[in-house]
């Protein structure tokens, strides 16, 4: 029967999808992106929330068996159709360049065909197999489908559980020393500084470049309204900006048609876009480096308590209660307790490499399939194995995000994620979670599920079947080891392919620097009480302003050594005329959002 555990989780799994569709869309998301994300999230968590129940049912609890059955398939199906058909080409509509309804859902069509012909020909081969050796048949085309799915997840699965059940061990071992864990974040600022530099002046460019063809596209046509909507979404400060200079500009001579519109509306979406988001994660970043600077610098503080400009002053009776016990906790208590977490962690990813890399030994070996030989009563067992599969599914999930994939992709709050990054996040999230839950079911080896019925025709095509994913998993302890000493990193960036790793390789130098660079923005956050995140950019519009195009890239190169200043000596800050607005003000600038058309 139903628990309360069950019911609890389902609450809160409601409650959290509701929360992640307020807090994380931007304010002009359309209403259709947040539906399809929405019940994509929903449906997502319902299959983790429904694992252990199935569990339990099958060591010997009592329910309703065929009614979980029926509850499998239409979850299963839903989830399927959306992650692999529908989410993916809303995706690309809302990515496209094009300025109409029809152009634009034309455009998505031939993206996901694009995109999906590998999978669709090596799919059409296994088809063809099937049919040919073991009598395929009509009927047998959802159990095909499903053979598809879960190959495709277990290996992307395999990958970045090679990477997360090392990394989230060792940022819980890394926190528990603060002054190794503000080296890292310096170590961040360093290249997220450049993103920021380098999204700046691409868009300032790009923008630059579109007002340029203003005489070039004649007025009250087609190709004139196009531009004008485009001139709507650019964002206030990049078309100041570029007024500014206007006198140095040179207006464009290039014939604009409607392909070359299109491809620079294009363009314009993904530097917006990319821009923001840059920001977003600048802030974010000095923010944590913020904090642990001043848990580090007030350690030895004789007063117990954190004393910072950044920190609320603590009044009342219970004020000075309050700042010793932050003191105690921050400085002293949760140091210790990372360690002692990321220990627990380490031996839980232990046995989960150790539980992959057995899956075919009928025999248990592993910690987690000897838990499991037994039921413990209905709750008992299903909270044993909803933590269980938590930490592998957010072991998974943190490596996906952790992909350096430019920060194309990722949920940014608040309200700053726009729909193709929601649309992403959504769809990923619900291709991998069938997958990861069966594996999951072979790991601590019950099988006899309501789940697994539905995945019981997976051995239609043998090769591709229970045997694929038994022996796959063996390629985790690899992928961990590659991880745990840097290995993989050190690959991709040999290879030029550096957007496929999880990390930045260690720099003395860039540590330098960027701890220079958090110092800076400390020091202008501290004197002027306001964001720090930008401020330094003024002087680059400054500069740029009282110079031609020729001068920009000059100028963007000097803004970028006067943010990083000195590692040697504490930098000096010259009074800016004008502050960037911070990201959250961002959205708010342009007359039209880049996806309302």
């Amino acid at each position: 029967m139903i628990t309360w555990f069950t019911i609890l989780v389902l609450a809160l799994v409601t409650f959290l999808t509701v929360y992640l569709i307020y807090h994380y869309p931007t304010k002009q998301t359309p209403i259709h992106v947040k539906l399809f994300v929405g019940i994509g999230w929903f449906t997502s968590f319902i299959i983790v929330t429904l694992i252990p129940f199935d569990v339990s049912l099958a060591l010997g609890a009592e329910g309703d068996e065929h009614f979980l059955y029926m509850c499998w398939k239409v979850i299963y199906w839903t989830v399927f159709c959306l992650c692999w058909f529908f989410m993916p080409i809303l995706m690309n509509y809302h990515q496209a360049g094009e300025f109409t309804v029809l152009s634009k859902l034309q455009k998505a069509l031939f993206v996901y065909i694009r995109y999906h012909v590998i999978l669709a020909a090596v799919g059409g081969a296994l088809l063809l197999y099937a049919y040919i050796a073991h009598g395929l048949t009509l009927t047998d085309i959802t159990a095909f489908l499903i053979i598809i799915s879960n190959c495709w997840g277990l290996i992307l699965i395999i990958t970045l559980l090679g990477y997360g059940l090392v990394a989230i061990p060792r940022s819980w071992w890394n926190y528990g020393n603060l002054e190794h864990a503000l080296d890292y974040v310096a170590m961040k600022a360093f290249f997220m500084d450049e993103a920021l530099i380098e999204a700046k002046y691409q868009l300032d460019q790009h923008v630059g470049m579109i007002m340029s063809l203003d005489k070039q596209i004649v007025k009250e046509t087609k190709l004139r309204e196009w531009y004008e909507i485009m001139l709507s979404i650019c964002p206030e400060e990049s078309l100041q900006h570029n007024r500014a200079i206007s006198g140095y500009r040179v207006d464009s001579k290039e014939v604009v048609n409607e392909k070359k519109l299109i491809k620079i509306n294009l363009d314009l979406k993904k530097l917006i876009s990319n821009y923001i988001r840059t920001k977003c994660r600048w802030e974010e970043l000095l923010k944590e480096a913020f904090h642990i600077q001043d848990i580090v610098n007030n350690k030895k503080n004789p007063e117990k308590k954190i004393e910072s400009a950044f920190w609320s002053k603590r009044a009342g009776k219970l004020g000075r209660s309050i700042e010793v016990s932050e003191w105690l906790w921050f400085c002293w208590i949760n140091p210790i307790l990372a360690r002692v977490i990321a220990l627990l962690l380490y031996f839980a990813s232990i046995w989960i490499i150790v539980g992959e890399s057995t899956l075919f030994i009928d025999t248990p070996v592993a910690a987690f399939p000897i838990l499991f030989e037994h039921e413990y009563g209905d709750e008992a067992t299903q909270i044993l194995c909803f933590f269980i599969l938590l930490y592998i599914i957010v072991s998974t999930y943190l490596a996906l995000f952790k992909l350096k994939l430019g920060g194309k992709f990722g949920l940014y709050a608040p309200r700053l994620t726009d729909p193709p990054n929601l649309l992403w996040c959504a769809t990923f999230m619900a291709r991998l979670v069938a997958p990861l839950s069966y594996n999951f079911l072979l790991l601590i080896k019950v099988t006899d599920t309501q789940f697994n019925k539905v995945m019981k025709n997976i051995n239609l095509i043998p090769i591709f079947g229970s045997g694929f994913a038994m022996y796959v998993p063996l390629l985790l302890l690899v992928f961990c080891l590659m991880n745990f000493f840097n290995i993989h990193t050190k690959i991709m960036a040999s290879l030029g392919m550096s957007q496929f790793s999880f990390g930045d390789k260690y720099d003395k130098e860039k540590l330098k620097e960027g701890q220079a660079l958090i110092k800076k923005f400390r020091a202008e956050k501290e004197r002027k009480g306001v964001s720090p995140s930008f401020a330094s950019n003024a002087g680059y519009f400054q500069r740029i302003a009282t110079g031609g195009l020729e001068e920009q890239k000059a100028s963007f190169v000097s803004v970028r050594s006067e943010r990083r200043g000195s590692a040697r000596a504490a930098p000096q800050y010259e009074e800016t005329k004008k502050l960037i607005p911070d990201a959250s003000e961002t959205l708010k600038k342009p007359k039209r959002d880049i996806y309302d058309f």
